[in-house]
């Protein structure tokens, strides 16, 4: 069943206030986006995209500090996982560069 007829059920019309908070928060990830973008035409990937993995740190962060989420075992090997592995090719893919295969 697509979500959006759930709405039919629940929908409310968002206040003025929660309408300015969208569009805040709309115009801060298209600032970041055009920042990501640019990062990406000046450096080179394998210099750039380690800053990605920042966003698992900040995301458990504000998890922590405004709703209370403790990071679980589960959580915390999962996000190393994926940011070792994301690293390791990062700088497989910089070495191959680097020798032309």
């Amino acid at each position: 069943m697509p979500v959006g007829l759930l709405l039919l059920f629940g929908f409310r019309m968002p206040s003025p206030g929660d309408l300015i908070l969208f569009a805040a928060c709309g115009v801060a990830n298209l600032i970041a986006q055009i920042f990501w973008t640019r990062a990406l035409v000046l450096a080179p990937a394998t210099a750039v995209s380690p800053f990605f993995y920042f966003m698992l740190i900040w995301a458990a962060a504000i998890g922590f500090v405004v709703w209370g989420e403790v990071p679980t075992l589960g959580l915390l090997t999962g996000s190393g996982i994926v940011v070792v592995s994301g690293l390791y090719l990062l700088l497989h893919e910089a070495r191959a560069r680097r020798r032309g295969t």
